[in-house]
């Protein structure tokens, strides 16, 4: 099967190459956004997805699914830049979609979700409106993200944190991690090492051992073993039974049409 295509083909694509217009290679020009995402989008479901697996997202073919993606993404973007809420960043985009083709086929869902993937994409459109402007309870529409009613404060921290500190948006700012047996309210406030468990900083359990969830575990894997019951253990394979999908070895658990669900292949898995 093959994969979509690359981050110079695509640009190809929205770019018109071979003309005599030089346009600016590191930006992708607002009226262009819907074409070009939907160009990567429609790239992964039909380079991922088998032919049953693309029933769930109900194109015919990759040409019907990139031009109804496309129109319906433009129209969007369209009108939420023209009621003047956020502000376009063509560099991010032209980021955000280099990111997305470098992603591989296991982001996509069983729930027939695909989107753009990368740590540029939450930037392609940025708040517009400042400190005070009325927001309900959008935060997405403020230049600072932080909706109250009104356009508030930024939350938490300035920039992203170093190595080994945390950003504590209480406090507003970067703060080391904590060392075992530390009050926690999550893995980030603890060192590398470390999980948080039950409210406190310790080390991952080992094989065997009561668990809640998969961060607890040595090897990665909490196996749910009825209702209330779970223990550490090594991640199923395929053909054993499961409860959810992050107990598989292939992250996905698939129903068997018996009443029961087995580790199987992951749904749009590229092969």
């Amino acid at each position: 099967m093959r994969f979509w295509p690359s981050a110079a083909g695509l640009l190809c694509l929205w770019a018109a190459c071979g003309t005599s217009a030089a346009p600016d290679p590191s930006v992708i020009p607002r009226e262009n956004w819907g074409t070009a995402l939907a160009a990567v989008e429609c790239g992964q479901i039909f380079g991922c997805c088998d032919s049953t697996e693309r029933m769930h997202f109900g194109y015919l073919d990759e040409a019907q699914c990139r031009n109804m993606l496309a129109a319906k993404t433009q129209k969007d973007f369209d009108q939420i830049i023209a009621l003047g809420w956020v502000v376009y960043d063509g560099e991010a985009a032209r980021h955000c979609l280099d990111e997305s083709v470098a992603a591989t086929c296991s982001h996509i869902a069983a729930n027939a979700s695909v989107g753009v993937q990368g740590p540029s994409c939450p930037h392609v459109t940025r708040g517009a409106l400042p400190l005070g402007a009325a927001c309900e309870d959008l935060d997405f529409i403020c230049e600072s993200s932080n909706c109250v009613g009104t356009c508030g404060p930024p939350r938490g921290c300035p920039a992203s944190c170093v190595a080994g500190q945390y950003c504590d948006g209480t406090a507003g700012g970067c703060v080391p991690v904590k060392a075992e047996a530390a009050v926690c309210a999550g893995n980030v406030e603890c060192d590398a090492s470390l999980v948080c468990r039950l409210g406190v900083c310790g080390g991952p359990l080992p094989d065997g051992a009561t668990c809640s969830s998969n961060s607890d575990c040595v090897n990665g894997a909490c196996i749910r073993s009825g209702p209330t019951t779970a223990a550490c253990g090594a991640p199923l394979p395929d053909g054993a039974l499961c409860a959810m999908s992050t107990e598989c070895a292939s992250g996905d658990c698939v129903s068997t049409g018996t009443g029961s669900s087995a580790c199987g292949p992951r749904f749009c898995d590229g092969v």
